[in-house]
């Protein structure tokens, strides 16, 4: 008997962290999974464009950037790319982050360090997404 194929392998994800460690780290955490294409995104790259240039249907989005804030970048991508599924990621998991991230429109939030069940749980919850939007 062959394991079922999880629903995420076929996603496209952007990883937006001005961090290059914590790039690869979740970079290496996708291909583990069989995440499907994986691309990444410094914070001093047009994130818009780098979401169009991937054709991300998955965001994984740092919230403290050098130079900025991620939260301000939730609604750019979702007033250009309004499916996507965007997952904040952050060492500082206060209150105030989480409910800032979702009221702009972010569908996921992880704690650094993550764990690989947690992206895990991101990504299935971003493939049925994906999923309800293909049964409009």
């Amino acid at each position: 008997m062959t394991a079922a194929r999880p629903a995420y392998v076929d996603l496209r994800v952007l990883i937006v962290d001005d961090d290059a460690m914590s790039r690869e780290y979740l970079r290496a955490v996708l291909r583990a999974l069989k995440c499907g294409e994986i691309a990444d995104a410094g914070a001093d790259e047009d994130v818009v464009k780098a979401c169009k240039r991937s054709q991300a249907d998955v965001v994984f989005l740092d919230i403290d950037l050098a130079g900025g804030n991620g939260i301000d970048l939730i609604k750019p991508i979702l007033t250009a790319h309004p499916e996507t599924f965007i997952a904040m990621f952050s060492a500082h998991s206060t209150l105030d982050n989480i409910k800032a991230s979702t009221a702009q429109g972010a569908r996921g939030f992880i704690v650094k360090p993550f764990s690989a069940a947690k992206i895990q749980q991101v990504l299935s919850n971003a493939a049925l997404h994906v999923a309800r939007l293909g049964e409009r």
